[in-house]
């Protein structure tokens, strides 16, 4: 089970403004599909929200947030394909070949898992906060397709759609609680507060627990799912078998991708910010797109030329 927080450093605004672009990126597999078919973002509240709803729900939570600040976060909830195999009925190994009320079925056991990842992103913040207490809108996609280096090492063309079990979540979560009196980041570390203790005489922490927040997500979908987890498949074996000799801003930066090996690590985080998922996504999706912007300031700098 993966669970990434995507990285927002370094990117331009992809976070720090309005939502809509990014929303408008979540919803292009809809683009292929007809109205009846469109499944629209979910939370704990309800499981039919447009995606004007969502933007709205996002940028209407409002507080005290600089214009440079982060304003909300995506993660993406990906399990592996041995997980929703599991998820899948008996002897049916592709999506497209689930009946409507299979799919039905399949899809609300994605969802109610996300709601609980929600509950237990919640726990991490050690705030005396619930997942009901965050503004935050998640959509269930089934399809990756190869993009970038990836489709040249696979010798296939952009957009090509990947085989197997696919089936993901994104989440928009706003760094806010509704009540706009707590602003909580899952980019922060957890670290030890200075001058409090508990009553067990240890350090009270603060921060987000990185690695309670996935080991939680691992013994949720255990148990809700009674899925019989590998030793290899859990995350304090994947980190323990990649760090050695690693330096404390690797070791922190395997908690965010999760998978890549030391050399990769910073590579991985920049695939992880936003505005690096909208550029790359929208370009692949359309690729004239640089070729207009180009055109537009062409056009541009001649009415300026002419004006003068």
């Amino acid at each position: 089970m993966i669970v990434r927080i995507h990285n927002s450093s370094g990117a331009t605004g992809g976070n720090k403004g309005s939502s809509e672009k990014l929303f408008d990126y979540l919803t292009k597999e809809d683009e292929a599909k007809s109205f009846f078919e469109r499944t629209g973002f979910f939370n704990m509240d309800s499981d039919k929200i447009t995606t004007a709803e969502a933007i709205k729900g996002i940028d209407g939570n409002k507080g005290r947030l600089g214009k440079t600040e982060n304003k909300f976060y995506m993660l993406t909830i990906n399990p592996s394909e041995r997980e929703l195999q599991h998820l899948m009925p008996i002897g049916v190994s592709k999506t497209e070949n689930l009946s409507t009320q299979q799919m039905a079925e399949y899809e609300k056991k994605l969802q109610v898992y996300t709601n609980r990842v929600m509950e237990n992103y919640a726990k991490a913040f050690d705030k005396n906060v619930t997942g009901k207490d965050f503004v935050y809108y998640a959509k269930i996609e089934h399809n990756r397709y190869y993009s970038g280096k990836e489709a040249k090492e696979k010798n296939v063309q952009q957009r090509t759609k990947k085989e197997g079990l696919q089936s993901h979540v994104h989440v928009v979560v706003h760094r806010f609680n509704k009540y706009r009196t707590k602003k909580l980041s899952p980019l922060s570390k957890k670290y030890a507060k200075s001058g409090n203790t508990t009553i067990d005489n240890r350090k009270e922490q603060a921060g987000f627990n990185q690695l309670a927040f996935r080991e939680d997500n691992e013994k949720s979908f255990d148990k809700m799912f009674a899925y019989s987890r590998t030793n290899q498949e859990k995350i304090t074996n994947r980190i323990e078998n990649n760090k050695k000799g690693f330096s404390t801003e690797a070791k922190d930066a395997l908690l965010y991708s999760e998978l890549s090996p030391v050399s990769d690590i910073r590579k991985e985080l920049n695939k992880q910010d936003l505005a690096y998922i909208l550029r790359s996504e929208l370009k692949s999706m359309n690729p004239i797109s640089s070729f207009l912007k180009q055109e537009k300031q062409n056009i541009k700098t001649a009415l300026n030329y002419a004006k003068n």
